[in-house]
């Protein structure tokens, strides 16, 4: 591991960002000239669920982990009708897939 160009320092500052799924905002806890490391970032995005529908907007989701190519979401709030949109399209894949592993069991 390199060490680092400049000591980081604790700090509590609110950070607000752009990534790819759009804007989002989270909490600087600890900054160098060269970096820094948010805590519990919060993003919102759009998942185009292929129902027919439009995407299913997630207003309100949590990073509860990253690594460095990817990180985890947690779903906190979602407008009308995503959260069963989601849901129900969920449970058609997971029967599909059931179906298609019960098939192959039987084969």
């Amino acid at each position: 591991m390199e060490a680092r160009a400049a000591p980081r320092i604790s700090v509590d500052l609110p950070v607000s960002f752009v990534s790819e799924e759009g804007p989002g905002e989270g909490t600087i806890y600890n900054i160098s000239e060269g970096g820094c490391v948010p805590e519990q970032t919060y993003v919102r995005l759009q998942v185009p669920v292929p129902d027919g529908g439009p995407p299913v907007n997630i207003d309100f989701a949590s990073v509860r982990w990253s690594t460095r190519d990817e990180f985890g979401l947690k779903f906190l709030q979602m407008r009308g009708e995503g959260r069963s949109r989601l849901e129900r399209w969920l449970r058609k894949m997971r029967a599909d897939a059931l179906s298609k592993q019960n098939a192959g069991a039987e084969g």
